[in-house]
């Protein structure tokens, strides 16, 4: 018995018409005689009777590649002989193989057949086994026998002549000892995996009965669908090899295989592997900190098993998500997510299939002044006479234009015309100056540069006007006053009431025109001169819509002027203020009200981010906005307007308003605006029932029907007892 159970044995037969020369005198001279499978001895045999010499005959053997396949390995060659005598008298022949017609020859030793009869290799009382076993070719080569060689070999007999005892062939064949070759390529089953991990793709060279064959050495080529990467030449040794196949997006992915190597192998063979989303971890977030009232965001986050699709998410809010690679992404962190102090969860969210969401890092919005300085700000300076410096200040300033007093880093200060004192402005502590003046009468613009490579916009620009000194003397030695005049034009709003007025010290204002109103186009021109004093003076403008709300007010540093008139031209902020409450529960409308330039575009801004649509003005120069507060968190926020004219020129924004976006459902009634609805809230509500001021008593409109009534006290009474 074989200890592999895939080594077989076949026996193989002579072929149709393979008969080469002739045995000798006897029944049947041709092969049929000796091609029996089941011999029937002296019917068919083959027979030898000659007087003296030596014959033999050699036959061709049927397909070896048909019958064992070009791949099998052979081990061992035997030939099997059935044959006999007349008699007793001393006679034999012998066995014989060569690889090829006319090829080296290998015979057995002498077999005896001196008995009447016939008998196979090992019967009778003379044991008649194998006489001729071969392990490599014939002759005293040491190769293994291939299929391909046995397909051209030919095996027979040679007899010793000698009339006195006739020796018989029955028949003769070829017993081969092989493991059989692969039949197949075989795609094994790999296991699903996630994405950005590989799984190893084994491929089998098998037998027709599903076992390797270990001998097999030739490649082939594996081919991978989707966007999945790994396919090509899979190098096949000792029956087995593999390849490594990724993926970076969750599909299922089909394995075939080409038989690129010519092998003639079966290549039917195909897989599926399923790969899916990983979960994600996270380990790290980059900043993790941040101030209340800062500017939105990117945020890096550092973990494993990102995938291209991955979403980060804020407080469990989706945020817009840039990949990077597996282990890195970043998320925009919107100027809202910081108005309000607290500690926030960051996540990573896959999706399906598979996939999830990772673990928190923790995101704390704190108190404290906004985060470091974004530009360099000229302040406006005083105008001053030729001759007379003038002290610039710059300042390295945040997004919300408080001073960043940790910012170190120079600027440099640009002067125009035949002013001199430009250079570099040493910044301390956020702020620094510079001398500048001028030897003649000009106006002198001021603009900045970032020699020092800070980052930091330097499109703040200034004026500085230098007044001809007057040279006249008259009695008791005094400057003659001006005889010059003041004009100040520009666009407000329909209706606008403008008031010019002279800053004091402290909190004084003394007016010196007014009740000016523009026209309805929104235009002004106001011409004052009288007033203008020596030195340098702070005047003002300032400007009311139709309802009252005060714009952003224009300060103008004038000195002694020259005769004749000067001018500046004003592009007045919009005013802002609130359709209702400044306050509104989370998922309603807040609404911006106010008056700007008739048809101009008004832009809102909310907590320093611009809003995407522009607002028309009409022509009455009234707007309103709405703005849905559902993305809004919780808290105050800020907003400013501003308005931009057909050719593009902008108006300076307006002062800030403040709302707030509450938890409660009903935000009017925190009379004290302290986040919730108590006691204290109460006393205030019967406070004001009781007063004889009609616009204290008309914060009481809780339900927003224009009265105060028992409505609006249902109104209260239910919303405390929530």
């Amino acid at each position: 018995m074989f200890s592999d159970p895939s080594q077989c044995i076949e026996q193989f037969d002579l072929q149709s018409g393979s008969r080469v020369a002739d045995l000798g005198a006897g029944t049947g001279a041709n092969y049929e005689q000796a091609d029996e499978v089941t011999p029937d001895d002296a019917t068919t045999y083959l027979a030898e009777t000659a007087a003296s010499g030596t014959v033999a005959d050699d036959y061709n053997i049927e397909s070896a590649m048909a019958l064992i396949g070009s791949g099998s390995s052979i081990s061992v060659v035997q030939i099997g002989v059935r044959g006999g005598g007349t008699g007793t008298t001393a006679r034999t022949f012998v066995t014989r193989i060569k690889a090829a017609s006319g090829g080296t020859v290998e015979e057995s030793a002498s077999i005896d057949w001196s008995f009447n009869g016939f008998r196979t290799n090992n019967e009778g009382p003379t044991a008649h086994n194998y006489a001729l076993t071969l392990y490599d070719l014939p002759g005293a080569s040491t190769a293994d026998w291939t299929a391909a060689e046995l397909d051209s070999a030919q095996i027979g007999v040679r007899h010793d002549a000698l009339s006195v005892n006739e020796v018989r062939l029955s028949t003769i064949w070829l017993l081969v000892d092989y493991v059989p070759g692969a039949t197949k390529f075989v795609v094994l089953d790999p296991a699903d995996s996630t994405v950005g991990t590989a799984t190893t793709v084994t491929v089998q060279a098998q037998r027709a009965d599903n076992t390797v064959d270990t001998n097999y050495q030739s490649d082939i080529t594996i081919a991978v669908s989707g966007s999945a990467t790994g396919g090509g030449l899979v190098d096949i040794v000792n029956g087995v090899g593999t390849r490594s196949v990724n993926d970076t997006v969750a599909e299922t992915v089909t394995l075939s295989l080409t038989d690129s190597q010519g092998t003639g192998l079966d290549v039917t063979s195909t897989q599926q592997v399923n790969f899916t989303n990983p979960v994600p971890t996270t380990t790290a977030i980059s900043p993790s900190a941040k101030q209340v009232g800062s500017a939105g965001f990117s945020m890096t986050v550092t973990g494993t098993n990102f995938v291209t699709n991955s979403v980060g998410r804020f407080n469990g809010s989706d945020r817009v998500t840039t990949f990077t690679s597996s282990t890195q992404l970043s998320l925009q962190v919107l100027t809202s997510d910081l108005t309000a102090t607290g500690t926030f969860p960051v996540t990573v969210f896959n999706a399906a299939p598979g996939g999830g969401t990772s673990n928190s890092q923790l995101f704390s919005v704190t108190d404290g002044p906004p985060p470091g300085a974004a530009k360099f700000v000229i302040l406006d300076p005083t105008d001053s006479n030729a001759g007379t410096a003038v002290t610039v200040t710059v300042q390295a300033q945040r997004s919300d234009n408080t001073v960043d007093t940790d910012f170190q880093a120079d600027v440099t200060l640009a002067a125009s015309g035949s002013a001199t004192g430009e250079g570099l402005v040493d910044i301390v502590n956020g702020q620094g100056t510079r001398q500048v003046n001028d030897t003649a009468a000009e106006t002198v613009t001021l603009s900045l540069s970032d020699t020092e490579g800070t980052g930091l916009d330097v499109s703040s620009t200034q004026q500085v006007a230098f007044a001809e000194v007057q040279s006249g003397v008259v009695e008791g030695g005094n400057v003659p006053p001006p005889t010059s005049a003041f004009k100040l034009a520009g666009r407000a709003y329909p209706g606008a009431q403008l008031t010019v007025i002279i800053q004091e010290l402290g909190p004084n204002q003394t007016p010196v025109k007014q009740d000016i109103v523009a026209d309805s186009g929104g235009s002004f021109e106001i011409e004052f001169g009288e007033v203008l004093r020596g030195g340098l003076t702070t005047y003002g403008l300032v400007i009311a819509d139709k309802d009252g709300r005060i714009a952003q007010t224009k300060l103008f540093n004038l000195g002694i002027l020259k005769a004749g008139t000067e001018s500046k031209t004003i592009f007045a902020a919009p005013t802002v203020g609130f359709a209702g409450p400044a306050a509104a529960t989370k998922g309603d409308f807040v609404g911006f009200i106010g008056y700007a330039t008739p048809d101009s575009s008004l832009e809102l801004e909310v907590d320093g981010m611009a809003l995407a649509k522009k607002e028309a003005v009409g022509a009455d120069g009234r707007y309103k906005v709405l703005m849905n507060t559902a993305e809004l968190a919780f808290g105050p926020h800020r907003v400013r307007a501003r308005q931009i004219d057909a050719q593009g020129v902008a108006s300076d924004f307006s002062a800030q308003k403040t709302f707030i976006v509450s938890q409660l459902p009903v935000p009017r009634a925190d009379l004290n605006a302290d986040g919730i609805i108590s006691i204290s809230d109460w006393s205030i509500f019967l406070s004001r029932w009781r007063t004889k001021d009609p616009d204290l008593r008309a914060t009481l409109d809780l339900n927003g029907d224009g009265k105060v009534d028992i409505s609006d006290f249902s109104v209260f009474v239910r919303t405390i007892r929530r």
